[in-house]
């Protein structure tokens, strides 16, 4: 486990911008992540860690894989099942990726943060603007400066024409990260879906 939480260390390192060489932090991870996996082949937690980095490098059909494998070794852990949501909701596959972070919500009733991110984020997309919201307020409600529901929930007031709701949340991103830039969020937003990542750019844009 504490080989595999070194990785992780890398992965988020890239994630939040961190990283000096995203390539060399991805490298770094893999091989952690390997040197789990010879310690222990039946550790599910590893194989959603290479499923983790090949979804940011947008190998998603790489990804639900390894998050199969995880799955099927853990059934009932609810962070696989989570993840696995998050590699399937990116590839486009919206349905299911909702049934299994309900499922992984009811596994867990005091939920991580995460897990409602990522059904916010299933909801967005499949356009029930309203549940989304509902699901990013919760998170918000834990941590006011959750940088990823704060984005997103913006997203949804943008699609609702709730402008004046749009810009206050756009407001906040920018007090919780006064160096965000739209630019800068597009060249590392990775999703199949190029009409969905589109219109989720053009959103966070007219919200100002």
């Amino acid at each position: 486990f504490a080989i595999v939480n070194l990785a992780w260390t890398h992965i988020i390192d890239v994630w939040f911008r961190l990283s000096k060489s995203p390539k060399e932090s991805f490298e770094q991870a893999t091989q952690l992540t390997h040197r789990a996996i010879g310690l222990d082949k039946s550790l599910a937690s590893a194989y959603v860690t290479l499923g983790a980095i090949s979804q940011s490098k947008g190998q998603f059909k790489e990804a639900i894989a390894l998050g199969e494998k995880a799955v099927a070794l853990s059934p009932g852990n609810s962070e696989q099942i989570a993840m696995l949501s998050s590699f399937l909701r990116d590839d486009g596959r919206y349905g299911e990726a909702l049934s299994l972070i309900k499922k992984a919500i009811r596994l867990d009733p005091i939920p991580l943060p995460w897990y409602l991110t990522i059904a916010g984020g299933c909801y967005l997309r499949l356009e029930r603007y309203e549940e989304a919201i509902e699901e990013y307020k919760k998170v918000l409600h834990r941590n006011q400066n959750n940088l990823f529901a704060c984005i997103n929930i913006t997203a949804a007031y943008s699609f609702l024409g709730r402008e004046e709701e749009a810009s206050a949340s756009a407001s906040e991103v920018l007090r919780i990260n006064p160096k965000f830039r739209i630019k800068t969020y597009a060249t590392s937003y990775v999703e199949k879906n190029k009409e969905y990542r589109d219109r989720h750019i053009n959103a966070l844009r007219m919200a100002g």
